[in-house]
């Protein structure tokens, strides 16, 4: 393989009398190097094999009724290993189509629709973006290398990497990535350092700082978001809800789906229709709009049935902080008689 050349018929080589081809892509060590030197290949591999590991895994959650913590325990134990190997040296590539395995994974065991925004989706069951994973694995991989010793293949070849770029000379993407996360995280000083000391503290210190970047990234999308300001009125972090392994999974779903808008409220349905908000209105009602919170406390339509799933204290003189409580509260009798009102309201809309 020659890495960069456009024109390989101007070269020929032998091994005694036998002519060796000149392939385009050659898989080592499971990894596969392309001569564009785009790592491209290489992470559509990853998706590839992780997919045929995660129709597997299906089969098993199918079979024996997996609760739904242990879903994504699995998940993290036999298809992250595969998505993200050798992601230490692809990892500044687009790793868009690796998100998309993730997405893809927690949309099925909740059977949540694709539009559902990934902030909801993820935050749901307390995941974060695999970019987080690889950009701390880059800074464990970069850390390694810099701290190894002098002689070594790796960091001889580094130090040149590294001079080229400072001198402006080359822009190396995987060494201006490393400066990027690092930066990112207020440590650029690290760039500079040679040896690095106490690099386990290190680690982790970059790595829950990547973390805390991402939950600030969260709030900002969902705070820009009309769909996203409803969820954060009861959702206020980044962890898996309570009720995904304390409910009966026919509860479970169906609670997701409303907290996560995978519903027909006009609320929704205004939003597909291009509706303005302040005339998303109650087709009951027609005064107030039609969201979540008009439905579980005011609406007149199901008086009926709030009075017989909610406590009196949730529909008497209803205000955020009780819709935050009653979507919030870990007691498995609220939880399971909110599950069974919010199954009314939403099939009450197809």
């Amino acid at each position: 393989m020659i890495f960069g050349t456009r024109n390989d018929s101007r070269f020929e080589f032998k091994l005694g009398n036998h002519i060796i081809s000149i392939c385009k892509e050659f898989k080592y060590l499971g990894i596969v190097f392309s001569k564009n030197r785009s790592f491209y290949n290489a992470i559509k591999n990853n998706v590839a094999q992780s997919r045929k590991a995660m129709n597997l895994l299906y089969k098993r959650i199918r079979n024996l009724n997996l609760p739904i913590d242990l879903q994504v325990k699995l998940f993290d134990h036999t298809i992250v290993p595969i998505l993200l190997y050798g992601c230490e040296i692809w990892g500044y590539q687009n790793t868009h189509i690796i998100e998309n395995v993730q997405n893809e994974f927690l949309r099925n065991i909740l059977r949540l629709r694709k539009s559902t925004p990934i902030y909801t989706l993820q935050a749901e069951l307390g995941r974060r973006p695999l970019q987080t994973n690889i950009k701390s694995r880059m800074i464990g991989y970069w850390i390694s290398i810099i701290n190894g010793k002098s002689t070594k293949l790796t960091r001889l070849l580094y130090n040149i990497l590294y001079n080229e770029h400072e001198l402006g000379n080359y822009d190396f993407k995987w060494i201006k990535y490393i400066k990027d996360i690092l930066i990112s995280v207020g440590k650029v000083n690290l760039f500079y350092t040679d040896p690095i000391h106490n690099h386990r503290a290190l680690k982790l210190s970059i790595k829950q700082t990547l973390v805390d970047l991402h939950i600030q990234e969260w709030r900002t999308k969902l705070n820009s978001s009309s769909k996203g300001k409803c969820y954060l009125a009861f959702k206020t972090d980044i962890c898996m809800e309570k009720y995904l392994t304390r409910l009966p999974k026919r509860y479970y779903l169906t609670l997701c789906k409303f907290r996560t808008a995978n519903h027909k409220l006009p609320i929704e349905t205004g939003r597909w229709e291009g509706v303005p908000l302040n005339e998303r209105k109650c087709p009951h009602c027609n005064i107030d709009i039609g969201d979540e919170f008009h439905f579980i406390f005011k609406c007149t339509l199901f008086n009926a049935e709030r009075h017989m799933y909610l406590k009196p204290y949730f529909h008497r003189r209803p205000n955020m902080l009780k819709f935050k409580e009653l979507l919030s509260t870990n007691n498995l009798n609220t939880l399971i008689n909110v599950a069974k009102f919010v199954d009314v309201i939403m099939k009450s809309f197809g």
